[in-house]
């Protein structure tokens, strides 16, 4: 039993050129793959660039693909996982050392 949205192919196209299928991952107008010809071309040399998984970045363009934080650390697509702030800065080797919290705070009272 059909689906309410679900399309039949007797009536869609009459059973005219069965056979034909249309391409399921290229873009169905030339100005439409050039567009993501380009947007490919333009990812891949930024991921080499500096150095990351150039593939993979395609495949994010082309098939719209996404990554979980840890997933992505692994294929080489990110630099660190962060949970907040202190954890970006020290990653990204901007702050040389990780304070607690708690001695963070105390430093500020002390300077006020």
């Amino acid at each position: 039993m059909p689906l309410p949205g679900d399309k039949d192919e007797k009536t869609e196209d009459s059973g005219k050129d069965k056979d034909k299928k249309k391409p399921t991952s290229s873009p169905a107008k030339p100005m439409e793959a050039k567009a993501v010809n380009d947007a490919v071309a333009y990812i891949r040399s930024l991921a080499e660039l500096r150095g990351r998984n150039a593939d993979w970045a395609e495949k994010a363009v082309r098939e719209a693909a996404s990554l979980p934080a840890s997933e992505a650390l692994k294929e080489n697509v990110i630099d660190i996982v962060a949970t907040d702030i202190d954890d970006l800065l020290v990653g990204a080797g901007a702050w040389p050392h990780r304070q607690s919290r708690q001695s963070r705070d105390h430093s500020r009272h002390e300077r006020s």
